[in-house]
């Protein structure tokens, strides 16, 4: 009789483990079937912005008194999105390669150069210490969970944008100069390739995003494990970076593995 009541029990599974399996399962469908997915998501993107645009315009022109005529706007919006996100599915590429390229180049650049922009010596711009005293978990186990996770997401944007500004404060003005000129220059070879090459720009960018998932994911597992002091000091380290990099390349390496064996059959 008990054992039939525990199966009849619903489980309750923890967000953090169903956002860990999620981050997974995208990032390696990204890694490893990015570009094939890449443009079908961009015309999928440019349906329903077609579509959306197209009730919009129904709205502004009070086309209100007939369901058929708002239908006819949104079919009409989505055909043109269709059109559209076709036509411009190379400059789409280039636009977000380039502005890929472009942080990763302007963040990157400062660092690998520091010893010779000769800013040891600048003081460390003073912030709070991350607290991981399993506080994050003692808010999901409250009733309400999914806002709890609403409210980590929104504290990781927040970090993050502090983090962009304490970066920048504490770049010397030559590291300044050198973060905006990598910028333009990965922008600007990004915004070529993309024309030039679109699937492998498609490659690189899904790649990217699906070893950015794998490695956030691993390491939101790691990260309460660990103390301040430890934390601190691998925030000024390069392994996080270098797990993504290479992991980027094998998987560029792998889509157009399985791209040639798809055309060999």
């Amino acid at each position: 009789m008990l054992t039939h009541l525990s199966l009849a029990m619903p489980v309750k599974l923890d967000p953090r483990v169903v956002l860990f399996a999620v981050m997974v399962i995208v990032g390696l469908v990204l890694w490893l079937f990015g570009r094939r997915l890449t443009k079908p998501l961009c015309i999928l993107l440019g349906t329903a912005a077609g579509a959306l645009a197209g009730f919009v315009l129904a709205d502004q022109l009070k086309i209100s008194s007939s369901g058929i005529a708002i239908y006819l706007m949104c079919v009409v919006g989505a055909a043109v999105g269709v059109l559209v996100s076709w036509l411009l599915f190379r400059l789409w590429m280039a636009l977000t390669l380039g502005i890929l390229m472009a942080v990763l180049l302007g963040y990157g650049m400062p660092g690998v150069m520091r010893p010779w922009l000769n800013d040891g010596g600048r003081p460390p711009i003073p912030h709070e210490a991350a607290s991981y005293d399993g506080s994050v978990g003692a808010a999901l186990t409250q009733s309400n969970e999914e806002a709890a996770v609403i409210d980590q997401a929104v504290v990781v944007v927040r970090r993050v944008t502090e983090a962009v500004r304490n970066w920048w404060a504490y770049l010397s003005p030559r590291g300044r100069q050198l973060a905006v000129a990598a910028g333009l220059i990965g922008l600007f070879h990004g915004l070529i390739l993309g024309i030039w090459k679109p699937l492998i720009a498609a490659s690189l960018q899904t790649a990217f995003a699906g070893a950015l998932l794998l490695v956030w994911a691993d390491w939101s597992l790691v990260i309460p494990r660990l103390s301040a002091d430890t934390l601190d000091g691998l925030r000024h380290s390069w392994v996080a970076p270098a797990a993504v990099g290479l992991i980027t390349i094998l998987g560029v390496i792998v889509q157009w593995t399985i791209r040639r064996r798809q055309t060999d059959k």
